[in-house]
């Protein structure tokens, strides 16, 4: 029942931010309390809830009181989005390049972090992020150990992820980082200007992010492939090219390939019932065979790394398996992961 109320909900949050909810709202207006709660957790973790409320219509709003909730969530978004100009104010200050990767993706949906990379100078951003902002930095785990990655924590605002130097599941990319900042763009979000990679590079991270790391879907991410590579300009040939080089063509052809069956899913079926049936949705996030997935895609990389002699990369993707049954040991016996 769950995971068929689950199937039926993302299907309609996708539905309504590909522009066709018209079969869905009078089914929506009937649902009990706790299917509404279940529809609020599903977009929220999905991070799609201001591009979603945004377009259901007042009916639905008013009948389940959302006003509050998307009027809550834009407050949030504005909030982070400050704190962000901020920290790129300090950044631009200290003469340290960046780039936002991710976070600002799915605006105007903004996640619970905030991602940035830097190439260099990384204790210098740092210090000077804790001394404008009252935070700490958390202790890392092996996998951000790895991957060069330090979190910040502030009273009241977003974790930080500084990703320093590296890029990719363990941090085995060391070239992927200086194409991305030599074909970064200036993009307004709300009349304030950042760098952010080219939508190519964003489709490649999202792919990479999602399946050698994350293992799943969501629908921001079905959602912003749309977008990004429906458009006229998208160039393909970068995209290709580009992934190929690093190893990742198996995983962004399969990220690509999974996008669009989901969205011919949505368009095929016309009623509730056809969604759980052609989306496999479990514990809010879209699902896929995780172990074939995970095999191909990490021994393309680790074959790609062997090849050019990059063995201290191969040796991060060796490491990705291992470390993943370590932290399904560790969440088992429900100890923190080290993942």
């Amino acid at each position: 029942m769950g995971y068929k109320k689950e199937a039926e909900y993302a299907g309609i949050a996708l539905k309504t931010l590909l522009g066709d909810n018209r079969d869905f709202v009078g089914p929506l207006l009937k649902q009990g309390q706790q299917d509404q709660a279940l529809f609020k957790k599903i977009i929220k973790e999905n991070n799609v809830t201001v591009r979603v409320l945004s377009r259901l219509g007042k009916d639905v709003l008013n009948n389940w009181n959302l006003h509050d909730v998307l009027y809550k969530e834009r407050m949030r978004v504005k909030k982070n989005l400050q704190f962000l100009s901020e920290i790129k104010a300090i950044l631009d200050k200290e003469k340290i390049e960046y780039l936002v990767i991710k976070s600002l993706d799915n605006y105007p949906d903004i996640g619970r972090d905030l991602d940035i990379f830097i190439l260099s100078d990384r204790d210098k951003a740092v210090q000077a992020l804790l001394a404008r902002f009252k935070g700490t930095i958390a202790r890392p785990v092996i996998s951000e150990v790895l991957a060069d990655k330090t979190n910040i924590e502030f009273n009241g605002l977003p974790k930080v992820e500084i990703h320093h130097q590296r890029l990719g599941v363990l941090g085995e990319d060391l070239l992927y980082p200086k194409i991305i900042l030599r074909n970064k763009k200036l993009e307004d979000i709300d009349a304030r200007p950042f760098f952010v990679p080219c939508d190519e590079d964003r489709v490649i991270l999202a792919a990479e992010h999602r399946i050698n790391r994350h293992f799943n879907l969501r629908i921001c991410d079905v959602y912003n492939a749309l977008r990004f590579t429906k458009q006229a300009n998208f160039d393909w040939n970068y995209l290709w090219d580009t992934a190929k080089t690093l190893g990742l063509k198996d995983s962004v052809a399969f990220y690509l390939d999974y996008v669009k069956k989901v969205e011919e899913s949505i368009v095929k079926h016309k009623d509730l019932a056809g969604f759980n049936k052609a989306i496999a949705v479990r514990k809010s996030f879209l699902r896929f065979p995780v172990l074939g997935v995970i095999a191909k895609a990490h021994s393309k990389r680790f074959c790609r790394f062997v090849k050019s002699l990059d063995f201290r990369a191969a040796l991060r993707v060796f490491l990705v398996i291992p470390l993943l049954l370590l932290a399904s040991a560790q969440k088992f016996l429900g100890r923190k992961s080290s993942w």
